[in-house]
C-alpha cells in the first residue's frame, strides 16, 4: 500500500549509497505501479532521477524527471511542476546546455508567478540572470539580476542580496562598467566572507581583481587573483584552481 512506498521513498531519502538509494527508489516506484498511486509513482522518479545523476548517468537523470514532470503535468500539481521545472534548468546550466537552462527557468518562472510563490520567483530569477551571464547574454544578465535586487528577498535577506550583487557585479565588469561593478564585488565578497562562503567570495575576488587589472591596478589585481587561488587549493575547490591558474598564466604570459 501507499504507506509501504513511503517507507521506501523515505529508505532512498536517507541512504547515503546513491546505488543502495537508487534501489529503494526503484522498488518504490514498482510498489506505487501496483497501488497506481500517481503522485508517488512521481516522487520516486524524481528520487531516481537524484540518484543517477549522483552516480553518473545524466541521462538516465533526465528521463526519469521528464516522467515525473509528465505525471505532475497531467495532474495539475503546478506547485511540484515549478520546482522540478527549476531544478531542471540548474542541471541543464550545470551541464553547459544554457538554452535548454532558459528554457526550464523560464517555464519554472512562469509557474511560479501564476502561484504567487515569491520564495522560489526569487530563485527562478537569480538561475536566469546567471545563465544568461554564462551564455555571454549579458544585457539579459543584467535585467534579471536587477529584478531581483530591486525585489523585497533582496531587501530583507543579505544572502540573496550579496549573490545577486556578486553575479551584476561580474556582469557590469564583463560588460566594461568597471565603476558601477566595483561596489558590488567588494559587497559580495564581505558578507559572503563573513558567513563562510569561501567558494563564492573567491570567485567575486578573482573577477574583482581582473578588474582592477583593468583599471591599470595590476600588482592589486594579481594579488587578489592569488589570494582567491589560495583560497580555492585550502579549500580542494578544482573548478576554481583550474581557473583562477589560467587566469594568473594568461596575465603573467
Amino acid at each position: 500500500d501507499s504507506t509501504i512506498v513511503e517507507a521506501y521513498l523515505l529508505l532512498g531519502y536517507y541512504e547515503p549509497s546513491p546505488v543502495q538509494a537508487l534501489i529503494y527508489s526503484q522498488t518504490a516506484l514498482d510498489k506505487s505501479m501496483i497501488t497506481q498511486n500517481y503522485v508517488q509513482q512521481a516522487e520516486a522518479h524524481e528520487m531516481i532521477a537524484a540518484n543517477h545523476r549522483l552516480i553518473g548517468n545524466k541521462s538516465e537523470g533526465f528521463q526519469a524527471s521528464f516522467r515525473a514532470l509528465a505525471i505532475f503535468d497531467s495532474f495539475g500539481l503546478r506547485d511540484k511542476q515549478s520546482a522540478l521545472l527549476l531544478q531542471l534548468g540548474t542541471q541543464y546550466t550545470a551541464d553547459e546546455n544554457y538554452p535548454e537552462g532558459v528554457r526550464y527557468l523560464k517555464g519554472s518562472l512562469n509557474l511560479v508567478r501564476e502561484l504567487g510563490d515569491e520564495n522560489r520567483e526569487t530563485y527562478a530569477l537569480i538561475n536566469l540572470g546567471e545563465t544568461y551571464r554564462l551564455m555571454g547574454q549579458l544585457d539579459s544578465a543584467q535585467y534579471y539580476n536587477e529584478l531581483v535586487l530591486n525585489s523585497e528577498a533582496a531587501k530583507t535577506d543579505e544572502v540573496i542580496r550579496a549573490y545577486t550583487e556578486g553575479n551584476n557585479g561580474m556582469v557590469l565588469n564583463a560588460l566594461g562598467e568597471l565603476k558601477e561593478a566595483n561596489p558590488l564585488l567588494k559587497s559580495a565578497i564581505s558578507v559572503l566572507t563573513n558567513l563562510g562562503d569561501l567558494y563564492s567570495a573567491s570567485i567575486y575576488q578573482a573577477d574583482l581583481g581582473e578588474l582592477y587589472i583593468k583599471q591599470g591596478r595590476r600588482s592589486q589585481g594579481l594579488r587578489l587573483i592569488k589570494e582567491s587561488l589560495e583560497i580555492a587549493l585550502d579549500q580542494g575547490l578544482k573548478e576554481q584552481i583550474r581557473d583562477f591558474s589560467k587566469m594568473l598564466s594568461e596575465y603573467y604570459a
